[in-house]
């Protein structure tokens, strides 16, 4: 799908549909850098739509109300979002599957949460709290995708637009949330890519899994060791108004090990439109080795591997079915709410590295005495690092590496390794600038 699906984007020409604007991607655009090459998605998409219908219960609702079997060869092959009953009525499937009562009621209450909570959505969206993800996934499921709606006087790219931001408004609200705090985002979404044999082994804590953290742009997403090096060292990070991403939307594939579906996901990404307006959007994107993919991966590893504190007491709106102002108003101004508990919000556990070294460093020894540069190591994973097991007293169970003792004197554990200054005594290499003849 080589289109930027969201409410808006700085990036080459757009046709506006219904608030929305949809259009092709300019080769040259920090998009297009970002996304990697361009391949069709909509298949991919309509699997996953194909599988959110039953789990909302919306299948079995076509099939008590109207006489609709759902996920059916002519359903599988095609983009559905209407279907005609058996007593002849169009069935908006759209408007149903988000009307179904799991999905609504929790996308009520996120919204008036949002509403009345003191804390305003940063503007640059940096800062960001567990509560956060109330304005942020709640903006997803909007009114209008609750309605039902004639197709046939909608045109082709506005009806592709809405079955997409039903997929992604779906997802969203059947995911397990997470949240990476402060800084430590930044090392998540520029991590390094993961060996071959880590990517065959990443699973899911549930069968969607939602990510949110401050803004990275994309320049930093998208940048090569030496690029990345040279960001750090000048404190250009800030996302400020550029183009960034700010979590993702990933999904398990069918069975009980939750394995990743490494075909497909779905970025949350951030713009700044001509007006000035922020907007925030779900895009598909592949795995793979390009920046996208290689982020997708990297959020995948945290979930698999990574320290999550689960969310305190209570994970679920107050009130129980029936939606209290008056409780929400209340359930605000907890503690529990700043760290997103009513939303169910796990919280990553990680510590990053000072965006300085602390210290001049000192030279290093032996070989290292030779280097004239140094550089910044950016983020990375340890796949399987043997470790040694300890008693109580913090003694070695020995001997430690014997074979045939795995699990009784060492185990196997997947560290997650923070970005880290190389040699802060010496400069990094100077920046090298190009110059190109202009064309005629």
């Amino acid at each position: 799908m080589d289109e930027l699906l969201g409410r808006a984007f700085p990036e080459g020409a757009a046709a506006d549909r219904g608030g929305l604007r949809v259009g092709g991607l300019d080769p040259d655009s920090d998009w297009a850098r970002f996304l990697g090459p361009g391949s069709e998605h909509e298949q991919l998409v309509n699997s996953a739509w194909i599988s959110l219908v039953d789990e909302v219960g919306a299948a079995d609702e076509l099939a008590a109300d109207h006489g609709v079997t759902w996920d059916t060869p002519a359903v599988r092959e095609q983009l559905v979002l209407a279907l005609a009953g058996a007593d002849g009525q169009v069935v908006d499937v759209v408007a149903m599957a988000c009307r179904q009562a799991q999905v609504r009621h929790r996308w009520e209450f996120e919204a008036a949460f949002a509403r009345h909570t003191a804390r305003a959505l940063p503007e640059d969206l940096a800062g960001l709290h567990g509560q956060d993800i109330a304005p942020l996934r709640s903006a997803l499921l909007t009114p209008d995708l609750l309605a039902d709606v004639d197709y046939r006087a909608l045109d082709a790219g506005w009806a592709l637009t809405r079955f997409n931001r039903a997929v992604t408004a779906l997802g969203a609200y059947q995911a397990l949330p997470h949240h990476i705090p402060g800084p430590a985002a930044l090392d998540v979404v520029t991590c390094a890519e993961l060996e071959p044999a880590m990517k065959a082994d990443l699973r899911l804590p549930g069968g969607w899994a939602l990510v949110m953290h401050d803004a990275v742009p994309l320049h930093a997403a998208t940048a090569d060791d030496q690029s990345l090096s040279e960001l750090l060292e000048h404190g250009r990070i800030d996302a400020g108004r550029r183009p960034a991403v700010i979590g993702a939307l990933l999904r398990a594939q069918p069975g009980p090990e939750l394995r990743l579906d490494t075909r497909l996901g779905w970025l949350w990404l951030t713009s700044v439109d001509e007006a000035g307006r922020r907007h925030r959007f779900l895009q598909p994107a592949a795995f793979g080795a390009h920046p996208a993919g290689r982020v997708l991966y990297s959020y995948a590893a945290q979930l698999a591997f990574g320290n999550w504190t689960p969310p305190a007491a209570p994970t679920e709106p107050p009130g129980g079915e029936r939606l209290s102002q008056r409780a929400v108003r209340r359930a605000v101004r907890t503690p529990e709410a700043a760290a997103g508990a009513y939303q169910g919000v796990h919280v990553l556990r990680l510590t990053p590295p000072p965006e300085r070294p602390t210290g001049g460093g000192t030279a290093a020894r032996g070989t290292g005495n030779g280097l004239v540069h140094g550089t910044w190591r950016r983020a990375h994973w340890r796949y399987r690092v043997r470790v040694g097991v300890r008693t109580e007293e913090g003694r070695l169970v020995g001997p430690v590496y014997k074979t045939g003792v795995e699990g009784q004197t060492f185990t196997y554990e997947t560290r997650f390794v923070t970005r880290r200054r190389i040699r802060s005594d010496l400069p990094l290499r100077e920046e090298t600038t190009l110059y190109t003849l202009p064309g005629p």
